[in-house]
């Protein structure tokens, strides 16, 4: 919509954290490499598709032969940022979640392409069952992934339009925050700045701009304080101390230039009437 809207959500959070976790994969690529990249979003009531133009996923065997894109979506226990401080930059860093996927998806299909070949692999059953198949290289690396969840697992019979709209949401702020990826959902491109997002919440806002953040202050008519804030492309539902510490500040200077004209009013009275995007 052309607004932001404060509202309860239906959603169910597995679910919505299925799609984040796949969309998180080919951002660290494109962090790992910076290369431009292309990512394509495509989502059905059925089903979730992701795919990239990055370098692909190793189509090869490890020293024991087995394979290593089998291992990267299937296998647990086999991911490369378990030693301390290794890979703490990127938005995944234990390769739990795309096995997650495999895992409350009744099928999961993958496809890679690297430098060496492509491979395609399709997990069934809840990531029980696994067929690997190499097909005929087309010159163009990347990784295609598509899963179906479970709903014998998830509440619910399929992916609704809420949740559809809540996965394009944080598209855009991945859009927002990595403007060096074009992202695609459901054949539209995906493309926002910080100005004009702000605005979906209301025209008069302040804004502070900088090459590592942004955030903003409005006014809100509802009597409590509101908060959205994302951390390198995660969102913080819940606020924290990067929100706490500039609202507490702001707050206090500004009931300082109130106080003489409304004797009693308290910082939580001001907090209370601001909208506070970050």
């Amino acid at each position: 919509k052309e607004s932001v809207e404060w509202g309860e959500s239906t959603v169910v959070p597995a679910v919505l954290k299925l799609f984040m976790e796949g969309l998180d994969n080919p951002i660290d690529v494109a962090e790992k490499s910076g290369k431009k990249l292309n990512i394509d979003v495509k989502v059905t009531p059925e089903c979730i598709k992701i795919s990239d133009n990055g370098y692909g996923v190793n189509t090869g065997t490890d020293d024991e032969g087995e394979s290593i894109l089998y291992k990267a979506f299937c296998k647990y226990n086999t991911s490369s940022n378990y030693r301390e401080k290794k890979g703490m930059a990127a938005k995944g860093v234990n390769g739990i979640g795309v096995k997650l996927c495999t895992t409350l998806s009744s099928k999961l299909e993958v496809i890679s392409e690297d430098a060496k070949g492509r491979l395609k692999i399709v997990a069934t059953d809840n990531n029980l069952n696994h067929k690997v198949s190499p097909l005929k290289v087309t010159g163009k690396t990347g990784v295609e992934l598509t899963y179906y969840p479970d709903f014998k697992i998830f509440e619910g019979n399929c992916i609704d339009d809420e949740t559809i709209n809540r996965m394009y949401e944080y598209t855009l702020m991945q859009a927002i925050t990595y403007p060096n990826i074009n992202f695609r959902f459901n054949n539209k491109k995906v493309q926002m700045t910080a100005s004009k997002f702000t605005k979906l919440f209301g025209d008069d806002a302040i804004i502070e701009e900088t090459d590592n953040y942004f955030f903003a202050l409005l006014p809100n008519e509802l009597g409590e304080f509101k908060q959205l804030s994302y951390i390198n492309g995660l969102e913080i539902s819940k606020g924290g101390s990067h929100v706490d510490m500039p609202m507490q500040h702001i707050a206090n200077v500004l009931r300082d230039k109130l106080v003489k004209k409304y004797k009693t009013i308290k910082p939580l009275d001001i907090k209370n009437k601001i909208t506070f995007v970050l």
